[in-house]
Formats: structure tokens, C-alpha cells, sequence
């Protein structure tokens, strides 16, 4: 009965240490996946304080194809301001062009309920799109799959925020919108022409939430967008 006893308790405890090894490289991995965004970030930040400061443009002075800028690009939009902070997201579904006023600048975002940036886009009056260089894609994909309510992912990412009069964005940036909020309105299933689009988009009926911007101001890093 002594031997049977001491079996099991060998047993108990190699499990034991199998557990807590296979803890320890759980967190080494996840440990050395932060380090690896901040390694990438503080390499990009080198060469950035290489580069011209970024300059404010006129929109009519832009050359750029859209569809690639927001389908191919992606964008990070970003609401918030320094006294209660701040929070990103990666979109890839969005619209430029003009309405209203004069046929005023215009960008339009989409967000879901879900979205913790939701609730920082709709406290604020002004929103911002950050379009940034192809070298970053890993850590925009990394914001695009976490949610800000569970960490601190800007943090993470080692992006430096920066809050400008009503509006945050990213030193990092390579292109700034700077948007005044002028309408939003959640889409209505009623308003939709073809079942297939929400059987296809939204089968929890987490229907987007639309955002009209006024594009106030423009920021570049380099002429990539001026004509």
C-alpha cells in the first residue's frame, strides 16, 4: 500500500510540474509577442525621428486611389483625449468623398455595438484616421483582434498617441484625418435591399453604426499623397 501511495503521489506531483511548466512558457510566449511589437516599434520610431515632421495639407492637393487606401491599407480610428484616455481599431470598410456645405471634405467609418471604440466615438466630437506604412501591419492586425476593455493595447504596440486640440492620433502615421463627427445612425435592417447581405454581414444582426466626419484637417509625413 506504501509503494501504491507514493506512485501516486509522484504521479500528483510531475503533473504538478507539468502544469506549471507548461504556464511558464504560456506567459514566455505571450511575454515575448509584446516584446516583439515593441521591438518592431521602437525600430520604426528610430527611423521616423529621421524623417520630416508631419505637415498640414490642403485635401484638393491629395492624389491617392481610396479603395486601396481603406480596402488595402487599412486605417486605425482613434476617439478619445488625454484626461480619460483613448482607443484604437483597425477598420478596413469606410468611404471618402464629399457632402453637405460646400461639398464639404467627408469620411464615413462603420462600427459595430461590440466595439470598445464605439463608446469613445460617440463621447467625442471628433474621430481621426491613422493610414500607416506597410511595416506595420502586424501590430495593426494585433488591434484590429484585441479589445481595448481587456488591456492596454496601444500600450502594447509601443504607438505613441498624440492629442491635438479635440482629437488623438499616432506620431507613427503616415497619413491623419481629422474628422468632425456631423451625423450617425445605426443601419436598419429594414433598409437592406438583399437577405443574402445580412445572412452574409451581420447573422448576430450587429448591425454597424454609420459615421458621417467632416475631414477638418489633414496631416502627412511626405508627398506619397500630394499630386
Amino acid at each position: 500500500m506504501m509503494r501504491k501511495k507514493e506512485f501516486l503521489n509522484n504521479v500528483s506531483l510531475l503533473t504538478r510540474v507539468q502544469e506549471r511548466k507548461n504556464s511558464i512558457i504560456k506567459n514566455y510566449d505571450f511575454v515575448a509577442f509584446t516584446f516583439g511589437l515593441h521591438y518592431l516599434c521602437i525600430v520604426k520610431q528610430s527611423k521616423l525621428q529621421k524623417k520630416k515632421d508631419m505637415k498640414e495639407i490642403n485635401y484638393k492637393d491629395m492624389k491617392f486611389n481610396p479603395f486601396n487606401l481603406i480596402g488595402g491599407e487599412w486605417m486605425l480610428v482613434t476617439a478619445g483625449n488625454e484626461q480619460t484616455g483613448c482607443n484604437t481599431m483597425t477598420a478596413s470598410w469606410g468611404h471618402l468623398g464629399c457632402l453637405w456645405g460646400n461639398n464639404d471634405p467627408t469620411a464615413v467609418i462603420y462600427l459595430r455595438p461590440s466595439r470598445y471604440t464605439k463608446k469613445f466615438v460617440d463621447e467625442e466630437s471628433y474621430f481621426t484616421l491613422c493610414v500607416m506604412d506597410k511595416s506595420f501591419k502586424k501590430q495593426m492586425a494585433y488591434l484590429g483582434s484585441v479589445s481595448g476593455r481587456d488591456e492596454d493595447k496601444i500600450a502594447k504596440t509601443g504607438l505613441t498617441p498624440v492629442f491635438a486640440e479635440d482629437s488623438v492620433y499616432f506620431k507613427e502615421a503616415k497619413l491623419v484625418l481629422v474628422c468632425k463627427k456631423l451625423y450617425q445612425s445605426e443601419l436598419q435592417e429594414s433598409g437592406f435591399l438583399y437577405q443574402r447581405t445580412i445572412d452574409e454581414s451581420y447573422p448576430l444582426r450587429d448591425f454597424h453604426t454609420m459615421y458621417v466626419g467632416k475631414i477638418e484637417k489633414i496631416l502627412v509625413r511626405d508627398d506619397e499623397y500630394l499630386k
